[in-house]
């Protein structure tokens, strides 16, 4: 049977990402480029499709310094398919799996409240209203060209697979549900806890439904597939970079258990400041779970329970476990809540179970036109409403930086590896160079780009297990920075382009300086005696360039420059230590 709805609610949605993706391509001037993290994708990706393997700096060690290898792999893909269009086709797939995953969830809601056949919903309006008004799911789902809506894709379809057992005339496909187990493994390390959940839940649901000998011989296959999948994956881990988890696992993740629930507390906290609603609708979920569980306790059987409970029960431990895994690595630096975005859609779900606000709080959401035209004005009113962090934020801001920096930071991490790769061309073997944020310079400078927070190279991230700083941000260490000893270094993009050195006054000579962001990741180090003693800051310029970089110079590199080419102003250390030995 053809539903009337299905090819409006279809249009709906990739007219609303349509426009959304319009009015944030221009607020943000035009992010074609994704963030900074996704630049460092790009290196991978770029590698692969070259031939070059899986790694940093051509020729460099082996090392996982991505999330997903399943985005790198499709990447890769695209980038042997189109060089010059990478982030355009990754652009698309973003907006595809966005499109597909709010499709998905919306479409669900209209079988699990019977209301199919409508043309519009009140589930449609809230839904939307819930994940793509407020900030967050645009930058992080579309815009970012991170894997993100790759797994949030994953993990709705398999969620929705799930659910779709207790529907009529639905069934759980086995292979595709395997097939699913098998590419959430290839897309983030959580797989491991999600998959034994998935597979967990399934047997319980076909036990209750089927018998023991069903669940059984039904979750077989899909445990076969975690278990084989993982065990391939770890395997070929280790024989490929040496070590089972990705890179940026031991960069970021600190081995205290207490230091990452304390980071992880006060992300989720964060999240729930800035998202209040998402704190309602958790609530919520914790509501219905425990209404429902009390009613077996009070001697009804899980077989009196309704379909719509059942699926409530199911999509209330995803969404749990979608809050409490993030809660236990520690979260993220970043704005927007990136680890909570993909399991937000089964939250928003959640809440347009109508059965349930019914049953057990007394509320009828009806989709009479009515009420249907009084939810588009509150979906109107939302624009505002919803969180603290809206699309007036654009008129407010006075700069698209301030609302999410991680554009501009990939643009100018690109430009600085441009002017690098010009101040430096006449070097006989381009200088390696020490940066903070390597995404973008290191996607376009030819020479050697070390991470000094060691997301990209294997000696920071495993110089020591407990990190304490900034969070993602604190793994340099001073042993680390001897053993790779970059040849410039000084700027978060290795080297900064100063195009009026007169002015000019030395970081480190600044009020303040020992306080700044720069001075706690590198863990003090402009005060070491050795450092000191082993490093110039310095304005180099070509003398066909009108700009000078600076940075701070190995001497041996800084003596090799050919004094006819380049023009080097040395820059004085007005204040700090030179007494400093402690290493850190």
């Amino acid at each position: 049977m053809k539903y009337p709805g299905k090819l409006f609610l279809s249009l709906l949605i990739f007219a609303a990402l349509l426009v959304l993706t319009g009015i944030y391509w221009y607020g943000y001037q035009h992010p074609s480029i994704g963030i900074d993290d996704a630049n460092i994708y790009f290196v991978y990706m770029k590698h692969l499709a070259e031939g070059k393997g899986l790694v940093w700096n051509p020729g460099g060690e082996r090392v996982e310094g991505f999330t997903s290898l399943l985005w790198t792999l499709l990447g890769g893909l695209l980038y042997k398919i189109s060089p010059d269009r990478i982030t355009t086709l990754l652009l698309a797939t973003c907006f595809l799996l966005s499109f597909f995953t709010l499709y998905g969830v919306t479409r669900f809601a209209r079988k699990l409240n019977g209301t199919e056949n409508k043309v519009l919903t009140a589930s449609d309006l809230i839904i939307l209203a819930l994940l793509i008004l407020p900030r967050g799911f645009m930058e992080w789902n579309v815009l970012s060209l991170m894997e993100t809506p790759l797994w949030m894709f994953l993990l709705t379809s398999i969620s929705l697979q799930l659910g779709n057992y207790y529907l009529p005339g639905k069934r759980i496909n086995i292979a595709v549900f395997s097939l699913l187990v098998v590419l959430i493994n290839l897309t983030r390390p959580e797989s491991l806890a999600f998959n034994f959940l998935f597979i967990g839940i399934l047997f319980i649901m076909l036990r209750a439904e089927e018998g023991w000998k069903a669940a059984l011989r039904k979750t077989l296959l899909p445990l076969v597939a975690h278990i084989g999948s993982l065990a391939a994956l770890i395997g070929w881990r280790l024989s490929y970079f040496g070590y089972p988890l990705p890179n940026t696992y031991y960069a970021k993740v600190s081995s205290s258990i207490k230091e990452n629930i304390l980071s992880g507390v006060r992300y989720v906290l964060r999240l729930f400041y800035f998202y209040p609603y998402t704190a309602f609708l958790l609530v919520m979920v914790l509501f219905f779970g425990a209404a429902i569980l009390l009613r077996k306790k009070r001697g009804q059987q899980p077989a009196a329970w309704t379909l719509q409970e059942k699926i409530a029960l199911i999509l209330g431990v995803i969404v749990c476990a979608g809050f409490g895994l993030p809660v236990l690595a520690g979260g993220d630096h970043f704005i927007f809540g990136r680890f909570f975005q993909p399991i937000l859609p089964l939250l928003a779900l959640s809440a347009c179970n109508f059965a349930l606000w019914k049953q057990y709080a007394g509320v009828t959401i009806r989709s009479s036109r009515r009420a249907v035209a009084a939810l588009l004005l509150a979906f109107l009113f939302s624009l505002v409403f919803l969180s603290k962090l809206t699309l007036s934020d654009f008129f407010t801001s006075g700069g698209s930086g301030i609302i999410f920096p991680e554009f501009e930071v990939a643009v100018r991490g690109r430009t600085a590896g441009n002017q690098l790769n010009e101040t430096f061309a006449a070097c006989k073997r381009l200088p390696s160079i020490g940066a903070m944020a390597t995404g973008g310079v290191g996607y376009t400078y030819n020479g050697n780009t070390i991470d000094l927070l060691g997301l990209n190279n294997t000696i920071m991230a495993h110089a020591t297990g407990v990190k304490t700083g900034l969070r993602d941000h604190a793994s340099f260490t001073w042993d680390g920075f001897w053993k790779l000893r970059p040849e410039i270094f000084g700027a978060a993009h290795g080297g900064e382009a100063v195009q009026d050195s007169i002015p000019f006054v030395l970081y480190e000579n600044e009020p303040g300086f020992r306080n700044s962001l720069m001075y706690s990741l590198l863990k003090g180090i402009f005060d070491d005696e050795a450092f000191r003693k082993a490093y110039t800051p310095a304005l180099v310029k070509y003398k066909n360039n009108d700009y000078s970089v600076f940075g701070y110079y190995a001497n041996t590199f800084l003596s090799s420059l050919d004094p006819t080419v380049y023009t080097i102003k040395k820059l004085e250390r007005t204040s700090g230590s030179n007494s400093s030995t402690s290493k850190m």
